[in-house]
């Protein structure tokens, strides 16, 4: 799937797009008559998980869901080769990574930013 801009097409992995709230069907996406049956049952899905997945963002958060909480896995030591000691938080982000990486099996992959 795309959506074009002026001069580019962008193109998203059906399970990474969340179509905006004016789908609502799958025959609201341009072009959807040119997929096979297979494709076209699938961005149908997709279309139904998008309006799910959009009434639940609009749904009222619990204050205490923001609230960052202390990482509770494994504290691990710095990186074999690393060059340099790591801060206690960073310490805690390298673990926090390792676990999500190694221990929770449907959320990996990420990247480590700071200012």
């Amino acid at each position: 799937l795309f959506r074009g801009k002026p001069g580019y097409k962008i193109f998203k992995h059906l399970s990474c797009i969340v179509f905006s709230e004016d789908v609502l069907c799958a025959e609201d996406i341009a072009g959807h008559e040119d997929l096979k049956d297979e494709d076209y049952k699938l961005v149908a899905k997709r279309v139904d998980e998008s309006v799910k997945e959009i009434e639940k963002e609009k749904e009222d958060l619990d204050p205490d869901e923001l609230v960052q909480k202390e990482f509770q896995g494994e504290m691990r030591s710095s990186p074999k080769g690393l060059g340099a000691d790591l801060m206690p938080f960073q310490k805690e982000g390298v673990s926090w990574m390792y676990c999500q990486e190694t221990k929770v099996e449907d959320i990996r992959g990420g990247i480590l930013a700071d200012e």
